[in-house]
């Protein structure tokens, strides 16, 4: 009862707040630079500003459409330096997602986060295990109102990565063992987790093609480095030939996009000397000739990276 009664008296403090005498509004632009209130994005109403206190709360609006949309309300220590010191309510369409508690910018303590119909969606509490800050899982509710995770213990969805419908085990509040994409087209996804840390998984493109990788790997060619570099320069090296340039040592840079498929694009090439020479085109057929390279993996999926490849070609005759 305590905990509803709670939770009740922080929904209704929402519409408790109002602008007066002793407030003060700051207003700042998209770069986050104080301005008036005919240029801002950002409004902050500090409320009892005048007053010497402990806490000063803190609300936080964005304009969308000439409308002020409140997003946050917080505490800070110093009403004239906005660092977080207690509790913060993200705020949506004038409902509580969230709760959350801070001490001097970090997130500390137990938190709640709440469904758009404002039923109680997850308990949990910031805590450092081994050096690290972790968010702990005690009690969980799916969108239906069935409690899935029981003081610390059960089973547990969410977005990975902002992408992945992920499900699992929640084992003493943090993820542990296999947890597997719910997603029915491809890619698929399957990770194996140890308190929380992503130790090794599987991206699954097609039945007859997997791709296998312990944590973060950045983006290399199938066939290794060396050959790749050997291949480009072999290749520059014929047209620099078929143009006569003249004898002498020649420095390129050539900076190019590895795309989540492991397609090359957005080809560039920067030389040390001016060679009058579009080498658009040929970049082009030199990079279409290579095979797609293994993407980067970064927390789990394949993401989009940019690579910069210095190549020295010396032309003789």
């Amino acid at each position: 009862m305590k905990k509803i009664t709670l939770i009740t008296l922080i929904f209704i403090s929402i519409l408790s707040f109002g602008q007066n005498s002793n407030d003060k509004i700051i207003y700042r632009d998209s770069l986050l630079n104080l301005t008036d209130n005919s240029n801002y994005l950002h409004k902050y109403i500090i409320k009892n500003y005048s007053e010497e206190k402990e806490k000063y709360d803190v609300e936080k609006f964005i304009k969308i459409n000439s409308e002020d949309i409140l997003e946050a309300i917080y505490q800070v220590n110093d009403k004239n330096n906005f660092i977080l010191n207690g509790f913060c309510k993200i705020i949506k369409d004038n409902k509580i997602k969230a709760i959350y508690n801070y001490t001097n910018n970090k997130l500390i303590g137990e938190y709640s986060e709440f469904y758009d119909n404002e039923k109680l969606k997850l308990e949990g509490e910031f805590i450092s295990l081994n050096g690290k800050d972790v968010s702990i899982i005690k009690n969980f509710w799916d969108n239906n109102g069935k409690q899935t995770v029981i003081n610390f213990n059960g089973s547990y969805e969410i977005v990975h990565n902002n992408q992945i419908p992920i499900k699992g085990e929640i084992k003493t509040g943090l993820m542990n063992g296999i947890w597997t994409s719910t997603n029915e087209s491809y890619p698929k996804y399957e990770y194996l987790f140890k308190n929380n840390e992503l130790i090794e998984g599987t991206i699954i493109h097609s039945e007859n093609s997997k791709r296998k990788f312990k944590n973060n790997e950045p983006s290399l060619p199938k066939k290794g480095m060396d050959r790749f570099r050997e291949e480009i320069s072999s290749d520059l090296s014929k047209i620099l030939y078929r143009h006569k340039i003249e004898p002498g040592q020649y420095r390129f840079n050539i900076q190019f996009s590895v795309y989540e498929d492991g397609s090359l694009n957005d080809i560039k090439m920067k030389s040390s000397k001016n060679l009058n020479i579009d080498f658009e085109v040929d970049l082009k057929n030199i990079f279409n000739k290579q095979d797609k390279w293994n993407s980067e993996i970064s927390n789990g999926i394949e993401v989009k990276s940019h690579k910069n490849l210095p190549i020295i070609i010396e032309i003789t005759y």
